[in-house]
């Protein structure tokens, strides 16, 4: 009799025991699940903005149509009405204290034609978006169900020839609404004019980094393969390397800095003693025992105009004569990529933003 009781005791400590732990372990499954639900829905967000984002970078020749066709002449009467007022001086004086150099003027201007092209192009790509997302949850709407309330800003950077699509979304998790963040840049082609005085030359500086460097190589007779180390061209004993630095990026607005990056350059063909590559039509061979002398050829836009410029060049060719390196300074074409310094990006950057609400 004492033993059956013990085996009730036993499956009834068994029975409490699966009650208690089995609902635990079904939570914890279904927290898991879930999840890996927002991470998935995560992800079919982000591919949605991005290929809405593909489909807006076509539309770019459009965009700048737009602007030709009376776009741009509204939004300067625009910007010049609210420019016309008694407070316009404290304003002024207020932004210098905030960021110097800029002017109200041209703040309204980055405002007027950030709200006026969100308001021409917000909705479209909102559409666009909503399409790609319910492509992307089609067949799955549990993934649509972890959605809850979005907004899609557009922020537009003329500066640099793109436009961010931003989207702050809720993911509806077990432990609650989790705000998230993504966005996706759309690179803009605005038809940017170069002057009519300009050369081919110019054409150079708007390319990248890679390309710019083939071209400006082979103006200035290169013989060496493009993979060829440090130098790019060798000739009766001088090994010479070849160097293009658009000198009007943000990033060269420093003396310390350009000197810094020029530097380097000098200490890298200092130390070259020879290399050798081979390729299907060939091999480049350059010897130690070759090489009886070193110049560095610069290439810089004509349209430089720091005011450190020269006294740079003097240090830099001082600097590299104590290597036995000789510099060559040579201007090539007007640069036109980079049209404002940083803090117009910076304004640009915080320019008014178009967003929808939109409930899941």
């Amino acid at each position: 009799m004492a033993r059956i009781c013990n085996q009730r005791n036993c499956r009834g400590s068994l029975s409490l025991e699966a009650a208690i732990v089995l609902p635990l372990l079904l939570a914890f499954g279904f927290a898991l699940l879930a999840l890996l639900q927002c991470s998935v829905c995560e992800i079919k967000f982000k591919s949605a903005l991005d290929r809405t984002a593909a489909e807006i970078s076509m539309l770019s020749p459009l965009i700048f149509m737009a602007d030709e066709s009376g776009l741009a002449p509204m939004t300067k009467g625009l910007s010049q009405e609210l420019t016309e007022s008694d407070s316009i001086q404290l304003l002024n004086q207020l932004l210098e204290e905030l960021l110097p150099g800029q002017t109200v003027e041209a703040l309204l201007d980055d405002l007027v034609l950030d709200l006026s092209t969100s308001v021409m192009l917000g909705p479209l790509i909102q559409k666009r978006f909503d399409y790609w997302l319910a492509e992307a949850c089609s067949g799955q709407p549990g993934w649509q169900a972890r959605l809850g309330l979005r907004r899609l800003f557009l922020d537009w950077q003329a500066a640099d020839h793109r436009l961010w699509l931003i989207v702050d979304y809720e993911l509806i998790s077990p432990f609650g609404p989790l705000q998230r963040k993504t966005c996706a840049v759309v690179p803009l082609w605005t038809g940017r004019h170069i002057p009519a005085d300009s050369s081919g030359e110019d054409s150079v500086w708007m390319m990248d980094n890679f390309a710019r460097g083939r071209k400006i190589r082979q103006a200035f007779g290169a013989n060496l393969p493009d993979n060829f180390p440090v130098i790019a061209s060798f000739a009766d004993g001088q090994a010479t390397m070849i160097r293009s630095v658009d000198l009007t990026a943000p990033t060269y607005q420093s003396q310390g800095r350009t000197e810094t990056d020029l530097i380097r350059l000098v200490d890298d063909l200092a130390a070259f003693q020879g290399a050798a590559t081979h390729r299907s039509d060939g091999a480049a061979v350059v010897q130690q025992a070759d090489i009886k002398r070193k110049s560095f050829l610069l290439v810089i836009p004509a349209n430089a105009e720091q005011a450190w410029l020269h006294e740079a060049i003097k240090d830099i060719t001082s600097y590299a004569a104590s290597r036995q390196i000789t510099i060559r300074v040579e201007k090539y074409g007007n640069s036109y990529r980079y049209n404002q310094d940083e803090q117009d990006r910076l304004v640009t950057s915080a320019g008014l933003r178009y967003h929808f609400n939109v409930a899941a």
